[in-house]
């Protein structure tokens, strides 16, 4: 503790006290008798002023007491910052936020953009963008990604064929074309385009697994998944569009990335959905829901060499957790009655051979 000069705003003069500074503020002692308390201050309420190198602090801002303390005192640079800290102006404070709040807010503000553009703004186009215009976006996609694409024009004739044998949707007009195209790969468009390469079809071995595949690829088309993808995944390029109410700039944003489509990848969520929703359609078709299973498995066989050239099955769900997914779906289904389709198999050697 050290001696400073005090005084009362009372007296005339000063008297000499003890000085005691700690976390909370500043403490003046009597010095006949230490334990007695003359006066407290947090450093909040005290006013600091600089005099002839010493300093003079205002113990009280509605009060006259203060006390001088020389620059040879030990309290004197602990005193002089605890005040200047404490009475800093809320945003001078701010500047010397600690890097780690400065990272944690960043951080926070990044996550709500993330919230905002690929969670909220999709959800609201979802709602702006009508199943007219869904349709009327999935033709002008479709113009775009097959227009340097080879179309085989017969396989796509079967193809239609069979899908008009079976109920894939009642919300939109299911249209399928193939492509001349080694990649494994089937895909769906906004609206009702399916897109299924001539890849996929020489690997499977069955009428009921080319139907397991159109259900699947229609489940993502009546479950709007498509759209919901490529809106999360254009969002940002949608913000304004949506905030100037603009439904021609969202589509133009979605078709500048209609390519997207073709790689897109879906999420572990709408994988799952689609996959169970098309075994649905399966049953509902009267065909064993095992179709799924044995689609994925002979993908997986065919291709065993190269697992990165089968683009269906490279989901964000692993291929043996779908292929089990399915297996255990159709379990539960395995009693049921069902009979030969005998129309879908002879489309279906049509598109084989």
């Amino acid at each position: 503790m050290q001696k400073v000069d005090y005084f009362d705003g009372i007296a005339s003069g000063n008297q000499m006290v003890s000085l005691y500074c700690n976390e909370l503020g500043v403490s003046l002692l009597s010095l006949s008798n230490p334990s007695q308390v003359i006066s407290f201050s947090k450093y909040g309420d005290c006013r600091l002023h600089l005099m002839h190198h010493k300093m003079v602090i205002y113990l009280n801002k509605k009060s006259n007491q203060f006390i001088i303390v020389n620059p040879s005192s030990n309290e004197y640079e602990i005193l002089r910052k605890n005040i200047l800290h404490a009475t800093l102006p809320w945003y001078k404070k701010n500047r010397r936020i600690k890097t780690a709040w400065l990272i944690a807010l960043l951080f926070c503000f990044i996550l709500a953009i993330y919230f905002i553009t690929v969670q909220l703004i999709p959800k609201i186009a979802l709602k702006v963008i009508s199943k007219d215009m869904e349709i009327a976006m999935g033709d002008k996609i479709f113009t775009s990604i097959i227009a340097n694409q080879k179309i085989d024009q017969k396989r796509t004739r079967w193809m239609n064929a069979f899908a008009n044998e079976l109920r894939l949707s009642t919300r939109y007009p299911i249209k399928i074309v193939v492509v001349v195209q080694k990649e494994v790969n089937a895909f769906a468009l906004p609206g009702g385009y399916i897109i299924i390469h001539t890849g996929i079809l020489e690997n499977m071995h069955a009428a009921e697994e080319l139907a397991a595949l159109l259900g699947h690829e229609t489940a993502h088309v009546n479950l709007r998944h498509s759209l919901k993808t490529v809106l999360g995944a254009t969002a940002s390029g949608m913000l304004i569009s949506l905030v100037l109410s603009d439904a021609s700039g969202i589509i133009g944003t979605l078709f500048e990335n209609a390519d997207f489509l073709r790689t897109m990848h879906y999420s572990r969520v709408l994988e799952t959905a689609a996959d169970e929703e098309g075994m649905k359609l399966l049953l509902r078709n009267q065909i064993n829901p095992i179709a799924m299973n044995h689609l994925m498995n002979d993908l997986k066989e065919s291709n065993k060499d190269m697992p990165q050239a089968i683009t269906f099955l490279s989901s964000h769900p692993s291929t043996d957790e779908r292929i089990n997914n399915a297996l255990a779906f159709a379990k539960k289904y395995q009693q049921q009655l069902y009979l030969p389709k005998k129309t879908l198999d002879s489309i279906w050697l049509q598109l084989k051979f």
